[in-house]
């Protein structure tokens, strides 16, 4: 990732342009597995959606250890087990090890330091864009990522939640680093929307 955003940064001479093209072009190449990941989330609708009047049906009339026995027959006779619920995040799950690269990379950049992008006087800093130095890239971070989650015709009412307050939990873990780091991740956000966005009309 290193060797690709210095290629971008002789080519167009900005280092926040680069992160920029170097977000794009790690989306377009994870894209392919992310689709998987995708098909994945489907996969697991699919089958809690055939579960679901079964399920309801065993909670309103059982209670107790009676209940937990059939819920647990449902799920043997569905080959289906909670476990399998990650697969509602699996998009997600797989970008996670490039963005984690990003950060691990933009945590200690010598050539950003005191490097400046638009609004952005620091980008090794953090970028205190509201009043009372608050941050501000942190909550567009998030906002975006809760915005695609409302997007995604797959994702169950539960499973959406549980993106939701992951992503509010990531604003605020990542809330003081560069803002390098969160610019590439609100990049990847962007382009993560866009074919979410994309596959949602498609269909």
């Amino acid at each position: 990732m290193t060797y690709v955003l210095e290629v971008f940064y002789s080519i167009v001479g900005s280092y926040g342009l680069s992160i920029v093209l170097l977000s794009l072009f790690m989306a377009i190449v994870s894209y392919p597995i992310v689709r998987l990941g995708l098909r994945a989330e489907q996969r697991h609708k699919d089958k809690v959606n055939l579960m679901s009047s079964e399920l309801m049906e065993i909670k309103a009339n059982f209670k107790g250890e009676k209940q937990f026995r059939r819920i647990e027959r449902l799920y043997q006779k569905h080959n289906y087990h909670p476990i399998k619920s990650i697969f509602s995040a699996a998009g997600f799950m797989i970008q996670l090890p490039f963005l984690l690269a990003a950060m691990l990379m933009f945590l200690s950049y010598p050539p950003m330091e005191g490097v400046s992008f638009g609004p952005l006087n620091d980008l090794m800093g953090s970028d205190h864009l509201l009043p009372m130095g608050v941050n501000f890239l942190p909550f567009v971070m998030s906002g975006i990522a809760i915005f695609d989650a409302y997007q995604r015709p797959n994702l169950l009412s539960a499973d959406r939640n549980k993106f939701i307050l992951i992503s509010v939990v990531l604003c605020v873990l990542v809330y003081s680093l560069p803002s390098a780091v969160i610019f590439y991740w609100i990049c990847n956000n962007i382009w993560s929307l866009a074919f979410t966005i994309r596959a949602k009309y498609k269909t």
